[in-house]
């Protein structure tokens, strides 16, 4: 015999995981848009064009709200 789940604690469980999956897209979004805006000077053949459309590219297929805004 199972014991059956309470209803409550399983919804309850299902939006703490949906809120965790989506802080941690928004923080890994945020940790490589960063990256690429403080890094891709250093890269040899990457100029001021390149840098900005790859941070264009980025912000169009991974962006969000926010971060747009900066």
């Amino acid at each position: 015999m199972t014991k059956k789940k309470n209803p409550v604690i399983e919804k309850a469980r299902e939006e703490g995981i949906k809120l965790g999956m989506k802080t941690a897209q928004e923080q890994t979004f945020l940790f490589f848009f960063e990256f690429l805006e403080e890094n891709l000077n250093e890269i040899p053949g990457i100029g001021p064009k390149r840098k900005q459309h790859v941070i264009d590219y980025f912000l169009k297929n991974f962006g969000h709200e926010k971060t747009q805004e900066k």
